[in-house]
């Protein structure tokens, strides 16, 4: 048996939701949610001690998440780094798809 959908959600979830919605979601919070994906990376972190800039290798992750507020037809692209959520972008989908295009071509040039 599918769990009961609350009043205030009209319509289905997208296939990609995951998030358990309730009829106490305040407003501002029903969206429907995928999974995140986290990708780890290393990333390099620039700070100055003193008057020397440093670089350093620091290992981290990327959350990515897909999220859509019920009022809305569209999708958004959530990118961050995992543990910080104030490095947050949230990119639409012809944002997110003209950024893996040329995020591929890019890389695709270094290939040469």
């Amino acid at each position: 048996m599918e769990p009961k959908r609350p009043t205030w959600q009209h319509s289905d979830c997208p296939a990609w939701c995951t998030r358990e919605h309730t009829e106490i979601d305040h407003e501002d919070d029903r969206d429907h949610q995928s999974d995140a994906t986290i990708v780890p990376v290393v990333r390099l972190l620039k700070q100055f001690e003193g008057s020397q800039l440093q670089r350093e290798a620091v290992a981290d992750e990327v959350a990515m998440v897909v999220f859509q507020h019920q009022a809305d037809d569209e999708w958004w692209l959530s990118l961050g780094l995992a543990q910080q959520d104030v490095l947050s972008l949230h990119l639409s989908q012809e944002s997110a798809g003209r950024l893996a295009r040329s995020l591929h071509a890019l890389l695709g040039q270094l290939g040469r």
